[in-house]
């Protein structure tokens, strides 16, 4: 169980987890296990620690022995019970198991998980952290509860209100719930919910931060999409497109200007692709937008881009070639003209 995480576990621990007296750990512990667990001293705690031959091992056992929710539950809650947080390993070990990235991974049912965070904020002082992870859980997991997620979340910023974490945390839950509620007023709050806790960080150039506030755009420009493609009050729709359009543009060269190789923006990118590239009224408010001459050579490129998609080589040159005499210096532009001639053979 310790050691799927590569973490190490005490002597003391397996004893009072497995029952296992000290004297027996030769015939019940060592003979069974040759070649598979390793003892090392650790001198600063003065303990012997066990661990795997390696990760991947130890979470191969895990997985086949604890099939069923149930196992995983009954196995996690007793090592857990055993557990002595005032231990580095044992703390880390409590961290590792809580993490709702993993939790959520391992477990079929959102109810599952939920047992095991209420048993764990018994056994430790960490509530915020517990209270968080369990909020990320029921993000990730497929049947889990954006509604219990906010709860959980600002449990956890009630314990612990200066958090970056935790606060950031929040404004991704509230933008996830935005686009799971119909109502357009308790949408909108939500999402200014989040732009708060955006601003409370004031961590502009943060890649967390960024991916978030990315994303967000990302959302909001699906919402105008639907919106102009219903037909009414068209010219009106299609000015706030255009400029919902630019402003996405403007904060994703933003991300990836800082954060180059970071695959969270690139895929925040390409689902902005398939937002514009399914829309005709999207594409038209791109066109104009690009007639207002913007500040940057996002929204010409993202043309470029659509037409290249579509098969018109001669449009996706022709809006490469004016963002070049706009943008002479720009690197994305450059980069963008090669990305053609590469395509374009």
């Amino acid at each position: 169980t310790f050691n799927q995480f590569g973490i190490p576990i005490r002597a003391g621990t397996i004893s009072r987890i497995s029952g296992i007296p000290f004297h027996y750990y030769e015939e019940r512990l060592f003979s069974p296990l040759k070649h598979l667990v390793y003892a090392s001293h650790n001198y600063l705690s003065g303990d012997y620690e066990y661990r795997a031959r390696h990760a991947r091992v130890a979470q191969l056992v895990f997985r086949q022995v604890c099939t069923a929710d149930e196992e995983v539950v009954s196995q996690f809650v007793r090592v857990l019970e055993g557990l002595d947080v005032g231990y580095s390993v044992d703390s880390e070990a409590l961290s590792q198991i809580v993490k709702g990235h993993y939790l959520s991974s391992v477990l079929s049912t959102a109810e599952a998980g939920r047992k095991i965070y209420s048993r764990v904020r018994d056994l430790t002082n960490e509530a915020a952290f517990v209270d968080q992870q369990a909020a990320i859980f029921e993000t990730q997991h497929g049947l889990g509860s954006l509604v219990l997620a906010e709860e959980c979340i600002d449990k956890a910023h009630g314990n612990d209100p200066k958090n970056f974490s935790i606060i950031h945390t929040q404004a991704e839950i509230a933008r996830k719930r935005a686009n799971d509620v119909n109502e357009p007023i308790l949408k909108e709050q939500l999402r200014r919910k989040t732009r708060e806790r955006l601003s409370k960080l004031n961590r502009p150039n943060d890649k967390y931060s960024l991916s978030t506030l990315c994303k967000l755009h990302a959302d909001e420009l699906k919402d105008k999409v639907n919106e102009a493609q219903r037909g009414a009050e068209l010219e009106y729709k299609s000015v706030i497109l255009a400029e919902k359009i630019q402003d996405t543009e403007n904060v994703l060269a933003r991300a990836k200007q800082l954060f180059p190789n970071e695959p969270d923006f690139q895929q925040t990118e390409a689902k902005v692709h398939d937002i514009l590239g399914n829309s005709k009224e999207a594409i038209d408010a791109l066109e104009k937008a690009w007639r207002s001459k913007p500040k940057t050579p996002g929204v010409g490129i993202r043309l470029s881009k659509h037409y290249m998609h579509k098969g018109k080589s001669e449009l996706a040159a022709k809006f490469l070639s004016e963002a070049q005499e706009r943008f002479p210096d720009n690197k994305a532009v450059h980069q963008a003209f090669c990305s053609y001639y590469i395509h374009s053979g």
